[in-house]
């Protein structure tokens, strides 16, 4: 089981058995992409919610029928910053897919590690200067009260500018949230639903940036299953009809 964000977690149908460690990273709910003959219904947890995507890893499966439901039961609970599984057999086409989609469809919180060294440095200067405040030498109690009240206002403004500065929103494109999961756990989704994944960006975004050929081609030269990376962008094309 890989987190891919905060709250949203990929994985294979043998980490849905793992209750205790689901439970340590707050998992409330499932998202079972595998026949029930794969994963029968008596074996799942009562102790999650669950969606079913029952379909097989095949690629005439209409998995897109399931985007806007999947996405849509994912985003109810990570909006409440409750964790979210998403599963198959193997953790690399069918969840991997519905993962993809959720990115795509959704705006999501991203942390920005580029961000860190910028953010450091302004942080060590203020917590200084609040050390020093709180250090202070003894004053009239109408001082002291007005010290409480500017440290409350400094803890709240900290952590807002905590969140602005280190996470960013971000509504993906394909191209971009293929790269995103890719590194962090290798994904193969097979060429039906990456053709289906195509056409949901031309829906959403009214673009394509993925290149389903160059897809097809290292799909079928077998170098997903030896994981070599490769690039699949393409140059953005308005959809002008």
């Amino acid at each position: 089981m890989i987190r891919i964000l905060p709250f949203l977690y990929l994985g294979n149908r043998d980490d849905i058995d793992h209750v205790e460690k689901l439970k340590e990273n707050n998992v409330q709910a499932l998202v079972i992409c595998c026949t029930y003959f794969e994963y029968p219904e008596d074996k799942v947890p009562s102790a999650f919610a669950k969606l079913r995507v029952n379909l097989e890893d095949i690629g005439m499966e209409q998995i897109s029928s399931y985007f806007e439901e999947s996405n849509n039961f994912i985003h109810s609970y990570v909006k409440k910053e409750q964790g979210v599984l998403i599963s198959c057999c193997q953790g690399i086409s069918r969840s991997s897919t519905m993962c993809i989609a959720y990115l795509m469809g959704k705006q999501v919180f991203v942390f920005v590690k580029k961000n860190i060294a910028m953010f450091l440095s302004p942080l060590c200067c203020t917590l200084s200067c609040v050390h020093k405040v709180l250090n202070a030498q003894e004053v009239p109690h109408w001082h002291y009260v007005y010290r409480k009240v500017f440290i409350f206002f400094f803890l709240l403004l900290f952590e807002t500018v905590l969140i602005s500065v280190l996470f960013a929103v971000q509504n993906f494109c394909l191209i971009e949230a293929f790269n995103f999961i890719m590194e962090k756990k290798t994904i193969c989704p097979n060429i039906g639903f990456i053709e289906q994944l195509c056409d949901y960006e031309q829906v959403l975004k009214n673009k394509m940036t993925f290149s389903s050929k160059k897809y097809i081609n290292w799909f079928t030269s077998h170098m997903c299953d030896n994981n070599v990376k490769a690039d699949f962008s393409l140059e953005c094309k308005k959809n002008t009809t």
